[in-house]
């Protein structure tokens, strides 16, 4: 008798530790991504005379190589357009620069990044341009910093 109730403890004890062992309804893999809103701060924003030679693009810039070329071609003409900035240094260890340039435009306009947004599989960046009636041509940009992304595209949307 006692050995039939040490094999009932037994089983009762090996069938808990299965049942518990089990995974629940919390399968990471049915996660559904809910998209982030990405914080930044803005390091420069501005216009260029538009003879810097930098093209209209949309830039993601995650080492400081990078980043000095694109400092040192925006002081190109002399105009040290960089000395308006918050601040040119950027830890790329942790952060990223994301930047828009307009091509150069008749008249004075200006451009703002709205959201940057990461979603599952891409981040996306919306920004707008509003143009002036009168003024001189110029070349709008406008660069922020943002904590590191990493393995994801950037997808860049003019909202306007």
């Amino acid at each position: 008798m006692k050995r039939s109730m040490f094999k009932i403890h037994f089983l009762l004890f090996i069938c808990s530790i299965l049942i518990s062992s089990c995974s629940s309804d919390d399968d990471s893999s049915n996660d559904i991504f809910e998209p982030v809103n990405v914080s930044y701060q803005t390091l420069g924003q501005s216009t260029l005379d538009g003879d810097e030679g930098i093209p209209k693009s949309n830039l993601v810039i995650d080492n400081e190589a990078d980043w000095s070329d694109l400092l040192n071609q925006m002081d190109s003409t002399g105009n040290n357009v960089t000395d308006s900035f918050s601040r040119t240094e950027v830890d790329f260890d942790t952060h990223q620069v994301v930047a828009v340039f307009f091509e150069q435009r008749p008249n004075f306009w200006t451009v703002d990044i709205i959201s940057i947004v990461e979603n599952e599989d891409e981040v996306n960046v919306s920004f707008s341009d509003t143009g002036m009636i009168s003024g001189p041509s110029s070349q709008a940009f406008h660069i922020v910093e943002i904590e590191r992304i990493e393995d994801k595209p950037f997808v860049f949307e003019n909202i306007d």
